[in-house]
């Protein structure tokens, strides 16, 4: 496999203020319809591991509200109305764009709703079991439940894709609302854009989980910037996240209390399979037992296990099995993805980063990548260099054949990177190390800058297939630079009989011989 693999441990790169480009500067960008995932059937080898992304696998299913409800509690999954149409409810504030890299934004044209088929109560569960039931429902500030809308897809007049202007935005809340306000838990935030373009559902509707209409899904237009404002209002108090996200030229923002913007470029991703053929080694059947057959026990089709980037196993699937994974990328996808780590059901990642992660509120951090896979949780902390590293894998090559070119950001609110190097924060100095596992430097642009709450580092241009970003701030003790301010300089006309000459300085005067005119 052409591939090499990294350990960016030891190039210290001086972070520079630069112009970034877009994300089609790195790959030319793919266009049209978004390529779907393979299917069991179109599977050629004997058994696959497809790794992607999770954005993809729900292109075609969008989520819907959906509540469970116990005596004392309710476990919901609320797509959060808009905020002209919901003055209560946490709610999305803002649909916006921007063609000149986030200097002015363009509005949304508007929105229509779609509502999802209706998934009754289970009728059979016995007494003391319970279900989920899709419907919608309205906000409740008193046990902190926001309100269940349907699917909102907006209009953007100037951000065209190849099937139109209209995008799927969806903005879902994970959570837990309480008679007990204190056992009430907004768990995790999820936005996802699709570009998409609206048709009328066939009968019966075999396409869609929508009521009367289906879509197809569409490649970003890559020279345009997306932001998205949320108000989460009662939400805010309670909520805490670290995120991973899916943009380039990235920003988080806090406009007002309780509400953040996320902004940025969508990123373009590659999805690569690795290829397994008879006889399989016995590291793959103890993993995957029913690919000895070929056949699950239930009697489907099983040569192929789908591999999302926001798996704990993918990565460490992708090093195990890296020799059988291509080194050039299947197909490449524009993607623009925020979502943060469960609270509840990974509340692991919020024990890391030397424990900075704990008891802090609002949008603690996150990092965005272009990568394939990548490590399902923050950067890891090490004591002894004072530093974060993180782990991402993406095949050498994209779909095109030309050389992929790393993405990666991290901003980290400026209390959580307090807390990890103190007072470094006052003049910092950071640097980031790069070394692959010949000793041979990565060469990559780096960015350092602080902006509002957070902090960003931001580095482009190194290669695939598993290097590891590795980020630090120091103390600068070098002194700040003694500004110059600039002296004014004066001109004046001097004359010597016919002769005319011009002295210009900070006190000009005349040479001997000439007079002042």
């Amino acid at each position: 496999m052409a591939k090499r693999i990294f350990d960016i441990k030891k190039l210290s790169v001086v972070f520079l203020l630069l112009a970034v480009a877009a994300p089609s500067a790195f790959s030319a960008p793919p266009t049209g319809k978004i390529k779907s995932i393979p299917t069991q059937f179109e599977i050629k080898s004997d058994f696959a591991i497809f790794f992607t992304d999770y954005a993809l696998l729900t292109a075609f299913k969008p989520q819907f509200s959906s509540i469970l409800d116990y005596p004392e509690y309710s476990d919901y999954t609320a797509i959060l109305p808009a905020c002209k149409d919901d003055p209560i409810s946490a709610c999305v504030d803002g649909v916006e764009v921007s063609k000149d890299r986030g200097a002015t934004w363009i509005k949304d044209s508007g929105s229509v709703n779609y509502a999802a088929k209706n998934f009754g109560k289970n009728t059979s569960l016995a007494p003391g079991q319970y279900s989920a039931i899709t419907k919608n429902w309205p906000a409740d500030p008193a046990t902190l439940l926001p309100s269940g809308s349907n699917n909102r897809v907006f209009r953007i007049p100037s951000a065209q894709h190849a099937g139109g202007d209209q995008y799927l935005v969806q903005t879902v809340v994970n959570g837990t609302s309480a008679k007990l306000g204190s056992n009430a838990r907004a768990n995790s935030l999820d936005i996802t854009i699709f570009p998409i373009k609206v048709y009328s559902a066939p009968a019966p509707n075999t396409c869609s989980i929508w009521l009367d209409y289906c879509f197809e899904v569409y490649e970003f237009p890559t020279d345009t910037k997306f932001r998205i404002t949320l108000d989460l209002k009662y939400l805010g108090d309670i909520f805490s996240g670290w995120f991973q996200t899916r943009m380039f030229d990235s920003a988080v923002n806090q406009p007002f209390k309780n509400a953040y913007s996320f902004e940025g470029f969508p990123v373009v991703v590659s999805n690569a399979q690795a290829n397994f053929f008879r006889p399989f080694e016995e590291t793959l059947l103890s993993q995957f037992e029913d690919a000895r057959t070929g056949i699950t026990k239930y009697g489907q089709p099983f040569k192929l296990v789908l591999a999302d980037a926001n798996s704990k196993s993918s990565l460490s699937n992708w090093v195990k099995y890296e020799k059988a994974i291509g080194s050039r990328a299947v197909f490449d996808s524009t993607i623009w993805h925020v979502v943060s780590y469960s609270t509840n059901a990974q509340k692991y990642i919020y024990q890391g980063m030397n424990g900075c992660l704990t008891n802090k509120s609002g949008v603690l951090g996150y990092v965005s990548t272009n990568s394939t896979v990548y490590e399902v949780a923050a950067p890891t902390w090490d004591v002894a260099s004072q530093s974060l590293s993180f782990k991402v894998a993406s095949p050498t090559f994209d779909a095109d054949g030309d050389k992929n070119s790393g993405v990666y950001e991290l901003a980290i609110q400026q209390d959580v990177a307090r807390c990890l190097w103190g007072d470094a924060l006052i003049n910092p100095k950071a640097t980031i190390e790069v070394l692959d596992d010949s000793g041979n430097k990565q060469i990559a642009t780096s960015v350092f800058t602080q902006k509002g709450n957070w902090i960003y580092f931001r580095t482009y241009g190194f290669h695939y297939s598993t290097p590891t970003v590795k980020v630090r701030l120091s103390k600068n003790d070098a002194p700040s630079p003694t500004a110059t301010v600039p002296v004014k300089k004066i001109s004046i006309t001097c004359i010597k009989g016919k002769t005319t000459k011009k002295v210009t300085a900070t006190n000009p005067k005349c040479p001997t011989g000439y007079k002042k005119k």
